[in-house]
């Protein structure tokens, strides 16, 4: 029987801003030694230069690739709930440098035959709305290519909130 998971709601009033589906040709144990160790985020997201877990490993601190508009930035990430093998969420401390509030992200997986789907959703609120649903499409973008890259598979689903219906 499959894990019944929290619904994102429990910890964020946020609407869904961004999501993602891929389908990996690889195992789900394989899939999971990588998405779900947090300190490998810098393996299959080329924006993430370190993470560091804390000592009680209920948060882990991402720091971000300085680029031509952006100085480097760290961003830290409280755990909500992890379950080995199935998935985690996490959300963003505030306040900080990438102005997202009420932040939730859910990473999940989950076996498909002999591959793996992994899904990825964003929830948050944020100053720069607009700019901040592009960043996450972006980053998205790059962890979807990089993990086909590594496992073989596709994306099955990608999608953003239109910019221009950012009312919520």
């Amino acid at each position: 029987m499959a894990a019944k998971l929290p619904e994102p709601s429990v910890y964020t009033s946020a609407p869904m801003r961004n999501s993602l589906r891929v389908r990996l040709d690889a195992s789900i144990d394989d899939v999971w030694a990588l998405v779900g160790d947090h300190a490998r985020l810098p393996e299959y997201s080329a924006g993430i230069e370190t993470v560091a877990m804390s000592g009680d490993g209920q948060s882990f601190t991402c720091r971000f690739h300085a680029t031509d508009q952006t100085p480097a930035l760290e961003l830290t990430q409280q755990i909500r709930w992890e379950i080995p093998g199935v998935g985690y969420s996490a959300s963003t401390v505030e306040p900080n440098g990438f102005l997202l509030t009420d932040d939730l992200g859910v990473v999940t997986v989950k076996a498909d035959g002999a591959g793996t789907v992994v899904e990825w959703a964003q929830y948050f609120h944020s100053s720069e709305l607009a700019a901040a649903i592009a960043s996450f499409d972006e980053g998205l973008t790059d962890i979807a290519q990089q993990l086909v890259a590594r496992f073989g598979g596709q994306v099955t689903k990608q999608w953003a909130q239109d910019s221009s219906d950012t009312g919520a």
